[in-house]
């Protein structure tokens, strides 16, 4: 029921797609690609359904610092207040992780596309496509690529100043929180 050529994401849950359905669309070209991050039958994603995928990584969308720390503030606080333990209200956990790329980028936009600076900023954040090739190539280790994810922090931790950048580049890095400046 949707038009041709259309663009499949999945990142809540795999059992709400029929792996089989979608296979047969993506062959029709109804669906055009697919990225997927949950699949039926997890850990053991369909291996046709992987190769299709534009993108297919293993259970990790909600992974970063930042999902992990809101994911344990509500808990925390939820059972503080039904309990009555004592902890101080809106309880959030200090000291997340550090990531690996550094937190301040710097784009010369001289010469580059919209869709080039975006990229490039995103890109620095966090490799989906290292993350799907990993998994493309080794389907058998997704519980051990899911369980041993290493540290991603989201946009809003990142700063990146802008060189020779149209309005639009800053006020859509910053629409998706990036923190974001001219030099």
């Amino acid at each position: 029921m949707v038009k041709p050529g259309v663009v499949f994401i999945n990142t809540s849950r795999g059992e709400t797609t029929d792996t089989q359905s979608l296979k047969e669309a993506m062959r029709k070209g109804i669906v055009s690609s697919a990225l997927l991050d949950v699949w039926e039958n997890e850990p053991e994603p369909d291996l046709e359904l992987l190769g299709m995928a534009e993108i297919g990584t293993p259970h990790i969308a909600g992974y970063s610092a930042e999902g992990k720390a809101n994911g344990t503030t509500v808990c925390v606080n939820a059972i503080n207040e039904f309990f009555n333990i004592g902890i101080e209200k809106e309880w959030y956990p200090a000291g997340l992780p550090r990531p690996l790329p550094e937190e301040e980028l710097v784009i010369d936009c001289t010469g580059l596309t919209l869709q080039k600076i975006l990229y490039s900023a995103i890109k620095h954040t966090y490799d989906i496509y290292g993350e799907s090739r990993a998994l493309k190539e080794s389907p058998g280790s997704f519980e051990q690529q899911r369980n041993n994810y290493g540290i991603r922090r989201e946009f809003g931790y990142y700063k990146i100043k802008l060189i020779n950048a149209p309005l639009e580049a800053e006020r859509i890095l910053s629409g998706l929180g990036f923190k974001t400046g001219t030099p």
